[in-house]
This record gives structure tokens, sequence and C-alpha cells, in this order.
């Protein structure tokens, strides 16, 4: 055996090894359906699309749909790929021949057939680094159907925040969990919906959220986080009043308006130092502050406030 023919030996010999890991790698992280098609190059850009093949009996028992999250695990370097199916494609051993029947007769055995994913890249994971889809992908890379941690670890969803939803996978939802952690509510956040869809809702998820301490200032003009927070912890509020309190209009007087109208008992009412006072409310306390801006004496000032 030549020298030449050795180092082939031995380069396939490398190749099988690394193939065996990047087998492993992906039955550790979810379920093996198919592999990088070997029937087209492989190209990975902007707008391109890899190729997967299924196996028949994978995709019977496999049920790809469109948008769901696939992985590659690459086999020269050790990369896992995550994607969403963009299409897919299936065709009857007839077509892949080329031959049409006139009389359609059928023929279940020409529909085992391998099927054809085309798949988009999303992000790649190499060790602890996560990245954009950027490295190469080997042909006959396995594929695999990734379990919930590592879609959430490559989306670099962080493990621990309020968790304000799930992720969406081929039309439905998956266990892997959506999450806000403290950096990101340090951030301006805007959320936008129709009327319905769920906006206040998500805002009383994150408020009542145990899973990471802070702290919450709330303007609310329909009263709907009053009545939210009522049968669940102690707050205060702070009530606008068109006069504030004096001899003829007291604090006792604002905060029995504040218990009527969220359902609070007046006789519990306890005003403290002259400017709030506590209410009994669903077996909470609320401290209730009434407050008014005089117009005529502070217009002066409210280009300091609000320049």
């Amino acid at each position: 055996m030549s020298s030449e023919e050795r180092n082939l030996e031995n380069v396939i010999d490398e190749l099988r090894k690394k193939l065996d890991d990047a087998e492993n790698e992906a039955s550790k992280y979810g379920t093996i359906i198919g592999r990088v098609t070997r029937y087209e190059s492989v190209s990975v850009n902007e707008n391109e699309l890899v190729g997967v093949d299924v196996l028949f009996d994978n995709y019977q028992n496999s049920d790809i749909k469109r948008g769901q999250y696939l992985a590659i695990r690459s086999i020269i370097k050790p990369i896992i790929m995550l994607g969403q199916v963009y299409s897919i494609s299936r065709a009857d051993a007839l077509s892949r021949l080329g031959i049409r029947e006139l009389t359609y007769p059928r023929d279940p055995s020409t529909i085992i057939t391998t099927t054809y994913i085309a798949l988009r890249p999303i992000a790649e994971m190499e060790g602890d680094k996560i990245r954009p889809a950027v490295s190469p992908i080997d042909p006959q890379s396995p594929v695999f159907i990734p379990n919930p941690n590592l879609i959430e670890r490559i989306l670099r969803i962080p493990e621990k925040g309020i968790v304000i939803g799930k992720i969406f996978s081929g039309g439905e939802e998956i266990e892997a969990e959506v999450k806000l952690d403290q950096y990101a509510l340090r951030h301006h956040t805007l959320i936008l919906g129709t009327t319905g869809s769920g906006k206040t809702t998500l805002l009383k998820t994150i408020i009542s959220s145990q899973d990471i301490d802070k702290s919450t200032l709330i303007f609310d003009r329909q009263g709907d986080f009053v009545n939210f927070l009522k049968d669940r912890k102690d707050f205060s509020v702070l009530m606008p009043v068109v006069e504030e309190p004096n001899s003829k209009v007291s604090i006792q007087d604002h905060v029995e308006d504040f218990a009527n109208w969220y359902g609070c008992d007046p006789n519990t009412i306890n005003v403290v130092n002259g400017y709030g006072a506590f209410v009994r409310c669903n077996n909470h306390d609320v401290f209730v502050v009434p407050y008014s801006i005089n117009f005529y004496d502070n217009l002066r000032n409210f280009n300091k406030i609000t320049p």
C-alpha cells in the first residue's frame, strides 16, 4: 500500500470518527431524522437554504411541518446550526424516474420516497459561542429535532427570567420558553397588539412574576392593575384628585371614594401622617395617597420638570 493510500485511509478513518461524534452529539440534543443532502452543493449565505434528505420512515414518524425548528450537527467542525423549515418536498417514485402513468393506478409502494426539506439557517453554536449562521455545513451532517433547552440556548433566551410565553415551532407551541431577564427589562420595551391580543395580560404576567426581584411603577388610567393587584399583594396608589385634602374634603373622604370604586372595605381606612391612608382590599393592604396639582402655582415650574 502506497503512502498516499495509507494517508487516504487515515483521512477516511478520521472522518468516520468525526461522523460518529456528530451523530452521538445530535442524539444527545434531540432525535435524528435525516442528513444534509449529498446531491447538491451546501451553501451558507444570506439567502441560501440548506437541503436535507429525510428517509421515509423518519418522515412518517416525525410529523415535520413548515416553520419547525431543526438543527444540524456539522461533521468537520463541531458546530450545531439551528434553522427553520422553509419548504417540504415529497415526490412519487415515478416522478423521480420521469415516468407519467395515464391510468393512475393505486400503488402505495411508489410513495416510499425520500422527503426533501429546505432549511433556513438562523444561528449556530460552537462550544459556548453563539453567533449568526456563518460556518460551512458538511454534506451528510446529521439533522435532528432539537430539544427545547437547545433551542432556548441557541436563540439566546436567558436561563432565568420572567416567562412571558412559549416558542412556536411548526405552527404550534413547544416546551421552549421565552423569558425576559433583568438586562432586557432595563431597556425600553414596546408592546404592540390589537385590542384583546393580550398586552395587558402580558404586563400583568411581568408584574406578578417572582422570578426576578423588581420594583414596578404603573400609570393605570383604567384601573386594570389596581383590580389585578388587590387580589395578590400589598401595594401603594397615588390617587389623582381634583381638590387636595383640606377642611372640606379630607384624606378619609378621598380614600372612601377609592374603596367604593374598587370594592374595598371603607371601615378599615387608617389615615397615616396626614398624607395617605391604608385600606383593606381583598385581604391586602393598599396605601392610598391622594394628590393634586395647583396649576396656577406650579405652571412656571413645569418647564423644569418636563423640558
